[in-house]
C-alpha cells in the first residue's frame, strides 16, 4: 500500500520485513543451539527452563556492552532465584577475550556462540544492528520485550509481570 514506492523498493522493503519477522514481539523466538563456554557442552535455548529468560547478544570488545555488564550483573544475581534466566551470545570468532572477560566479570549465566556460520543461526534470524541486542522471553520462548534498558525499564517490566500485573 505504499503507493509512493518504486515496485523495485517495495520489494526490498517487504523483504526486509519478512527477514525480521523472527524478531517481532509476540513471536516464539526460533531455538537457538550453540556451544557453550567450555565448548564441550551445548547450549539449547529450549532447554532453559525459567518463567523469563533474558538473551543478551554482545562482544567483549564492544563499548557499550561493557558498561552494561556490571548493571546486567546485578540484575542477574538479584533476578535469578526468582525465575529469570540470561543467555549471552557473543558475536566474536577468537575466545580468548571473551572467555578472560567472563571470568573477570564472573559472568555465572548461561554463555555461548556461533560456531557454524554454513547454517541459519541467531544472525540469521535476528537484525543486530550494534551491541548488546537484548530480546525478553516468556516461559513458551515468545519475544515479549526488546531492548530495555537494564537500569531502568527491564527491572520494572520483569517487576510488572513477577507481580502479575502484565500478561
Amino acid at each position: 500500500k505504499a503507493t509512493w514506492l518504486k515496485k523495485e523498493q517495495l520489494k526490498k522493503v517487504m523483504d526486509r520485513a519478512d527477514e525480521l519477522r523472527d524478531s517481532q514481539c509476540g513471536n516464539r523466538i526460533p531455538n537457538i543451539i550453540l556451544p557453550g563456554l567450555d565448548q564441550n557442552e551445548w547450549v539449547s535455548l529450549y532447554d532453559v527452563k525459567s518463567k523469563y529468560t533474558a538473551v543478551i547478544i554482545w562482544e567483549s570488545t564492544c563499548g557499550h556492552c561493557k558498561k552494561e555488564t556490571p548493571r546486567l550483573k546485578e540484575f542477574y544475581d538479584e533476578y535469578k532465584d526468582k525465575g529469570v534466566e540470561i543467555v549471552a551470545l557473543t558475536l566474536e570468532n577468537e575466545f580468548t577475550n571473551w572467555k578472560k572477560y567472563i571470568a573477570e566479570n564472573d559472568l555465572d549465566w548461561i554463555n555461548g556462540f556461533e560456531s557454524d556460520f554454513d547454517r541459519p543461526n541467531f544472525l540469521w534470524y535476528y537484525y543486530i544492528p550494534t551491541t548488546p541486542k537484548k530480546l525478553v522471553l516468556g516461559a513458551d520462548k515468545t519475544i515479549i520485550a526488546k531492548n530495555l534498558d537494564v537500569e531502568t525499564t527491564l527491572r520494572t517490566f520483569i517487576d510488572d509481570y513477577l507481580a502479575g500485573k502484565v500478561k
